[in-house]
């Protein structure tokens, strides 16, 4: 087992585009599991192949009636710029400006850039659909972290002790 530590200043804070991004190459299959016990609750991330990326997603979160945070998402790009569009259902930040039901957000994004989304309600049914495939990862409010794998394995986001792919 190899284990790689990554410094605090890759994470992710707020809504915004990024590029913080961690590139693994690897000449045979392996597994990676990130892990991240920053917060109270430690959390592991298992990373998919990237053939398993898709186009279309919905975004699931917790109902925010009961939670001291509120759900966040972020979308990345593997190796080629591509359009992303959000349909918001719900009420979300992103960038200066606050978004709700029925918004349809358009973002231009580079290879291995990403954008982050900071919900203000719950997300769940929040559509993105994307011209070429994406990784989404879906969490509560925390530092974000993104790790991108190359063929055959995929993005992935930790540092979010309920961040899941989807």
């Amino acid at each position: 087992m190899v284990r790689v530590r990554l410094p605090e200043s890759v994470g992710i804070k707020g809504t915004t585009k990024f590029s913080k991004v961690v590139l693994i190459k690897a000449d045979k299959d392996i597994s990676v599991v990130s892990v991240s016990n920053k917060h109270v609750s430690p959390e592991t991330t298992v990373l998919y192949p990237v053939s398993s990326l898709g186009n279309e997603h919905y975004i699931v979160t917790p109902s925010t009636e009961s939670l001291d945070s509120y759900p966040e998402f972020s979308v990345m790009m593997y190796q080629e710029p591509n359009s992303v569009e959000v349909h918001v259902k719900g009420k979300l930040h992103y960038l200066t400006k606050v978004y709700s039901t029925g918004t349809k957000l358009v973002i231009k994004l580079l290879a291995f850039q990403g954008t982050q989304f900071q919900g203000i309600a719950d997300l769940s049914g929040t559509r993105i659909v994307s011209e070429k495939p994406v990784a989404v990862l879906v969490g509560q409010i925390l530092e974000l972290l993104l790790l991108f794998l190359t063929p055959p394995w995929t993005p992935s986001l930790t540092r979010d002790f309920s961040t899941r792919e989807i």
